[in-house]
């Protein structure tokens, strides 16, 4: 199916309008989420879950509340900035010719294999890239995974933890 249809085009504006009010009082009490919150990224909440409304305000509430507990607009990825440039090799590379973001990472060629520190790592990632997203439907991302080099002695059940819970809740719509 194409993914435009798949991820509802059409969002009643007062629902909107409703989920921005929802949280309201929570993204004025903080300049950083503020910023965040547009009506594009609030878009992005009630369209991922196809305009229902009471799930959306649920997401966006907690994702907001992580966002103030975990301000991850201000941290950088420790392994890279303080042990090694090279401990992990994932990075926004270009865009397709829909105009969404890629995304590469290189198992094989990452130094750091901690899931806390890739999760960080995806984290800065993500949080770059984001402000730069086209508008909808094209603010998706292609993420390309180079699974060159990569190994039995790469797998670790942990690295399941602590990704998809930043991932998803900063980046709702994104196709799995």
């Amino acid at each position: 199916a194409c993914l435009v249809t798949r991820a509802m085009p059409d969002l009643d504006p007062a629902s909107v309008d409703a989920l921005a009010e929802a949280v309201r009082p929570l993204v004025d009490s903080d300049d950083a989420l503020r910023a965040w919150c547009t009506r594009a990224n609030v878009e992005r909440f009630l369209r991922a879950d196809r305009g229902n409304l009471a799930k959306a305000t649920k997401r966006l509430r907690e994702t907001l509340r992580l966002r103030l507990e975990k301000r991850p607009e201000t941290r950088m990825c420790a392994a890279c900035l303080s042990v090694d440039l090279r401990s992990h090799y994932m990075q926004h590379v270009g865009w397709d010719r829909l105009g969404r973001a890629l995304v590469y990472s290189d198992i094989g060629m990452a130094r750091d294999k901690s899931p806390d520190t890739n999760a960080e790592h995806c984290t800065q990632v993500l949080e770059l890239l984001q402000p730069h997203l086209a508008p909808f439907p094209h603010d998706q991302y292609v993420w390309v995974v180079d699974f060159h080099k990569f190994g039995v002695h790469d797998i670790s059940p942990q690295a399941a933890g602590p990704s998809p819970a930043l991932v998803g809740k900063w980046s709702p719509d994104t196709p799995a």
